[in-house]
C-alpha cells in the first residue's frame, strides 16, 4: 500500500490525503450527532388519551402531538422578539405525563433546529415574567426529559 502510495504524482497523494480528512471529518460529524441525539422516553400508551375511533380499523385513535409540536416550532423556534407563553402553557396542561413524553420525542424528531431538544428551547426563551417557561421546564427535566 505503501509502496502504491508513493508512486502517485506529488499532486495526487495531497488529493489523496485532502479526499481522506474531508471523509474522516464527515464521518466524525455524524458519530457526534448520533452520540449527541436526545434519549427517546419510553411511553405508556394507555396513558395517551383516545379522541376518537377510526372508521377503517374500528380502534381508537390516540392524541396527536403534532399540531402542538408544530405550533411550539412555529412561535419558539429561531429568533422571535414575541413571547409567547401560552404556548409553553399547553404543555403544563397536558392531561398524563406520557402526553408530555410523546411532544417531546414527536418535536425532538421532526422540529428541533436550534437546540438539541425541547426541553433545552423553552429553557433559554426569555423574558419569563409569569414564569410559565420555568414551570415548562421544570416538568420536562421532573420526567427526566433533558
Amino acid at each position: 500500500m505503501i509502496k502504491w502510495f508513493k508512486g502517485l504524482t506529488p499532486a495526487m497523494q495531497i488529493g489523496l490525503v485532502v479526499v481522506i480528512l474531508i471523509v474522516v471529518i464527515v464521518l466524525s460529524r455524524k458519530v457526534k450527532d448520533f452520540l449527541n441525539k436526545p434519549r427517546i422516553a419510553p411511553i405508556n400508551w394507555n396513558n395517551v388519551p383516545v379522541v376518537g375511533n377510526d372508521p377503517q380499523t374500528e380502534q381508537g385513535v390516540y392524541w396527536d402531538p403534532d399540531p402542538l409540536a408544530k405550533e411550539i416550532f412555529t412561535n419558539l423556534e429561531g429568533w422571535n422578539l414575541k413571547v409567547y407563553p401560552e404556548t409553553a402553557q399547553k404543555i403544563l396542561d397536558l392531561q398524563t405525563d406520557d402526553q408530555v413524553r410523546l411532544l417531546y420525542n414527536h418535536y425532538n424528531k421532526n422540529y428541533a433546529k436550534d437546540y438539541p431538544t425541547l426541553t433545552q428551547l423553552i429553557d433559554n426563551e426569555w423574558p419569563d415574567v409569569r414564569g410559565i417557561y420555568k414551570k415548562a421546564v421544570a416538568r420536562l427535566k421532573g420526567l427526566g426529559l433533558n
